[in-house]
């Protein structure tokens, strides 16, 4: 697609020349998924079977010194990959500057999902992610998650409120507790599809984030609890731990959610959300239209600036996947009822609850946090 010429101005351009541009881009687009699928676990044969083979190994309680990184892509290739998924970007910065009318701009816009889905399916082939395989609910946790979050709308009002008490920059809140606590991590601050995320390298927040105290501690409760914890915790368990037992997401996601709960923080607001994604998923993946899942929703709660944000991260994400926060959470607070002894486990890194059962039947004891990792860092509520 070339760029616009200067006597065009603001004009668009003509519809054909769009088209042709669009269908180019599309084209590399195209070649870059079939390199790259040849590598993530959706689209090679044996890849995900493998995959679970190594899962169920676990669960088995065969030895831990099974490789996990099934599938990795070789130096070389993953070389290739990162070269044409930076040239294809630069394609797309190009693009994103032309004057182009909306049909084209959406057109671009879906194009560009494409490649940072696969991008972060790469991310995650590339670190040997294995949690990011999807994971599995039984039909009971289905029907217990669609049970309580009826009941969520059916009895707490959604309507959305400022919060309470002062506006805080998140940033400033997680680097002070951050640095308290001496975790060895920085705090990044940048452009996020999400408010907040963490990895074992570092915590970001996006960018000017401002959120009254009670929403923010929520936050970093989730984020530093239920996430990076874990994963500064599971450097001293070993592979299994780091890289996650395939379908951990689950846990991973739900044990964030119960650091919320544990420090007080679980508001009537947060549920309703985690109950509105649930349902919006839920319909979404039966192939309902997002138009009349949210007039449904909006029509028993009257609240629609929730109702669209749930609606629109079940259409951004795959559908199925933006459930596991409600599934996952009530998966673990099932858990912690039984006094599940796999539940520590949840702490140190990302298991399944079956692979960590299986840890403890095989004799895995887990290691003692050394240091400050000992301690919670979510705020305690009296």
């Amino acid at each position: 697609m070339s760029s616009p010429s200067g006597d065009r101005g603001g004009e668009s351009l003509p519809p054909e020349e769009v088209d042709r541009g669009l269908r180019a881009l599309e084209g590399r687009l195209l070649a870059f998924e079939q390199q790259a699928g040849r590598w993530l676990h959706r689209t090679p044969p044996g890849f995900r079977e493998r995959v679970w083979s190594l899962s169920r190994s676990l669960e088995l309680g065969l030895p831990l010194s099974l490789s996990p990184l099934f599938g990795v892509p070789p130096p070389e290739e993953l070389a290739r990959l990162r070269a044409s998924e930076a040239a294809l970007r630069v394609l797309f910065a190009r693009a994103s500057e032309l004057p182009l009318m909306p049909l084209a701009a959406v057109r671009l816009g879906l194009l560009l999902e494409r490649l940072e889905e696969f991008a972060d399916e790469l991310r995650d082939l590339e670190g040997g992610r294995l949690h990011s395989v999807p994971f599995s609910v039984t039909a009971q946790e289905e029907e217990a998650a669609r049970a309580f979050a009826e009941q969520v709308l059916a009895l707490e009002s959604c309507r959305t409120r400022e919060g309470s008490g002062p506006v805080l920059l998140v940033v400033s809140e997680a680097l002070r507790m951050v640095r308290e606590r001496g975790l060895p991590v920085p705090v990044l601050e940048g452009e996020l599809g999400a408010r907040a995320a963490a990895s074992e390298e570092a915590l970001y927040v996006a960018r000017g984030l401002r959120l009254p105290r009670d929403e923010c501690e929520r936050l970093l409760a989730h984020e530093i609890e239920g996430h990076l914890l874990p994963r500064l915790r599971a450097r001293s368990f070993g592979p299994p731990a780091r890289v996650g037992t395939a379908g951990s997401e689950l846990e991973e996601e739900g044990y964030a959610v119960h650091c919320e709960d544990r420090a007080g923080l679980l508001s009537a607001e947060r549920r309703h959300e985690l109950s509105l994604r649930y349902l919006a998923s839920l319909h979404l993946g039966a192939g309902a239209e997002p138009r009349e899942v949210a007039q449904e929703l909006y029509r028993r709660t009257s609240a629609p600036r929730p109702v669209a944000d749930a609606v629109l991260r079940s259409l951004r994400s795959k559908r199925p996947r933006e459930g596991r926060y409600l599934l996952g959470y009530l998966r673990v607070q099932a858990a912690e009822r039984s006094g599940a002894r796999a539940l520590s486990f949840l702490s140190h890194g990302r298991f399944t609850l079956r692979a960590a059962e299986a840890l403890l039947a095989a004799g895995e004891a887990l290691p003692e946090p050394e240091g400050l990792l000992r301690k919670s860092v979510a705020p305690q509520r009296a």
